[in-house]
Formats: C-alpha cells, sequence, structure tokens
C-alpha cells in the first residue's frame, strides 16, 4: 500500500492528503487505542521512508530540502488530526495522559511480566547451549 501511494504522490501536499486518507480511514468509527495510533506513526514512517527510497534521482540538496518539507509535512498534519479539537480522539489522548500515559500503560514491569521474560531468557539460553552442542558435534566429527 504504501508504495502505490509514493507512485501517485511526489510533492509533499500529496503525501499529506495520502496520509490524512489514511488516518480517517483508520479513525472512522470513532474508536481510538494505542494501537491504532502507533499504527497510523508507523504507516507514515513507512511512507516518507519510501519516499526516500523512490527519490533516487535529482539535485541531493534539493532532495534532502523537499525530504524534510514531506516529513514535517505529514507529522504536523497527523499530529494535528490526532489532536484536533472537540474530538474524541483528542478527549481519549487527554483522559491517557498524552505520550506519557502510553509510557506508562506499556513499559510497566509486572511480576508476570519478569517471570515471563526469565523464562524466554532461560530458554533461548538452553537453544543456544544445544545449537552450539551440535556445532560441536558437526566440527569433531569432521575430524574423524
Amino acid at each position: 500500500m504504501v508504495s502505490r501511494l509514493v507512485v501517485v504522490a511526489e510533492e509533499a501536499e500529496d503525501l499529506r492528503g495520502s496520509a490524512l486518507a489514511v488516518a480517517r480511514e483508520m479513525f472512522s468509527d470513532g474508536r481510538v487505542s494505542w494501537g491504532r495510533v502507533v499504527a497510523l506513526a508507523v504507516f507514515c514512517a513507512l511512507l516518507l521512508k519510501r519516499l526516500k527510497e523512490a527519490a533516487g534521482g535529482g539535485d541531493r540538496e534539493r532532495r534532502a530540502g523537499r525530504d524534510a518539507e514531506a516529513r514535517a509535512s505529514v507529522a504536523h498534519e497527523v499530529a494535528a488530526f490526532l489532536v484536533a479539537s472537540r474530538s474524541s480522539r483528542r478527549a481519549w489522548f487527554v483522559r491517557q495522559g498524552g505520550w506519557d500515559g502510553f509510557v506508562r500503560e506499556y513499559a510497566r514491569e509486572t511480576p508476570g511480566s519478569t517471570l515471563i521474560n526469565t523464562l524466554v531468557a532461560i530458554a533461548g539460553f538452553g537453544a543456544m547451549a544445544g545449537l552450539a552442542a551440535l556445532g560441536v558435534r558437526k566440527i569433531l566429527g569432521g575430524f574423524r
């Protein structure tokens, strides 16, 4: 989807319009969640990355200026859309505590998450030890 948008959208105005169209569609049902907000941010980042990759030729300085303009334009418009005054999105952000709320929600350590992280680490070390033993066995088998 991103590559199709970039092919058609060569100017910052086109990119901004494309990003806003996607944003409007994502939030058209009025529901807001961190998953949707992050998905929109990732989409915009991929859109701008693809634009940079697609703009291969031309004057490097002019291209750099155009890319910076596109990034700022898309970021500004999408952020304005997310927190537009009197919108349910803005009210949701305020209730969540803004981006600090995101950090509080997803950076929190719980006893359960600590246990799961420990078990995953142990399993990872076990898998590495098994692969190392298999590699040593294969190497030693090659010397016989």
